[in-house]
């Protein structure tokens, strides 16, 4: 089946083109489905990204998903929104495109900054039926303590690891019974 692109219209009346292509249950997924090409292409090779990360996940998804795909972050370089772009406005954004596309319910895939929108979503809205967030939250020394707690959460995206007994220190000897001061003679009891 061909995907079929439409326009939906954002909570400040500006428009963003949603691709909408394969079967099954709706995923959103808030990628360029245009690969970029050129210089651009290059330097993204050379930090290790695909540029064509967006069409890939499309085309990988679609034959076992209704593929709802759009340029969101794109969109809002192009179409600043400095005094708008609230938690609020971007879910009712993504609920806008989820609605053009027909799906009462979707899942829905975010890396890095999506991946905070995607969870922005998952509280306001019960329509989502799977969240996969990449790249957030960032592996800094307090989630890697967070992960060798006893009991962590069960809602944390990547697998802990189990708690490591601490490193043994070495045995210090017992102390040495205190040396009197001056003889005395007498034998303590």
């Amino acid at each position: 089946m061909a995907a079929e692109t439409v326009q939906v219209r954002l909570h400040d009346d500006s428009t963003i083109p949603v691709e909408i292509g394969g079967q099954g249950p709706a995923v959103l997924l808030p990628v360029n489905p245009q690969p970029v090409e050129g210089p651009q292409a290059e330097e993204l090779r050379r930090w290790g990204v695909d540029p064509a990360l967006g069409r890939s996940l499309i085309d990988g998804l679609g034959d076992a998903f209704r593929v709802v795909a759009f340029d969101y972050e794109g969109h809002v370089l192009e179409v600043p929104k400095p005094d708008t772009l609230t938690p609020a406005n971007v879910v009712a954004d993504l609920l806008a495109v989820a609605d053009a596309a027909g799906a009462d319910r979707f899942a829905y895939y975010g890396y890095s900054w999506h991946a905070v929108n995607g969870l922005q979503l998952a509280v306001r809205t019960d329509r989502l039926t799977a969240l996969a967030m990449g790249g957030y939250p960032p592996w800094t020394a307090r989630t890697r303590r967070c992960s060798r707690s006893p009991r962590p959460p069960t809602t944390w995206p990547w697998p802990t690891r189990p708690r490591r007994a601490p490193p043994r220190r070495p045995r210090r000897p017992p102390p040495s019974p205190p040396v009197p001061t001056r003889w005395t003679g007498r034998r303590s009891r």
